[in-house]
């Protein structure tokens, strides 16, 4: 993980999608904590990233009237992330 900025981040790893396997570095931005029903605590995360769903294999398609493709070659994804710290082993 390095840091950009304030509460802004990029973060490497390997998504695999339909067994391929990329290496991205995302974006994320701390949104903060905040405490569950249970009275844990963790952080909140924000990530986006644009994909090209042909990269993972991903090629079916369907022509519309007008000349375009649905659905399109670009992806957005949207990760909002709320997590829970675990406690430390005993």
């Amino acid at each position: 993980m390095k840091r950009l900025a304030r509460d802004r981040y990029e973060v490497a790893g390997t998504l695999s999608l339909r067994g391929v396997e990329k290496r991205l570095v995302l974006p994320v931005t701390f949104l903060g904590t905040a405490k569950d029903p249970w009275g844990t605590c963790g952080p909140d995360l924000l990530t986006e990233a644009v994909l090209n769903r042909k990269d993972f294999g991903m090629l079916w398609n369907a022509a519309l009237d007008n000349g375009g493709f649905i659905p399109g070659d670009d992806v957005t994804v949207t990760i909002e992330l709320e997590t829970v710290r675990q406690a430390e082993p005993s």
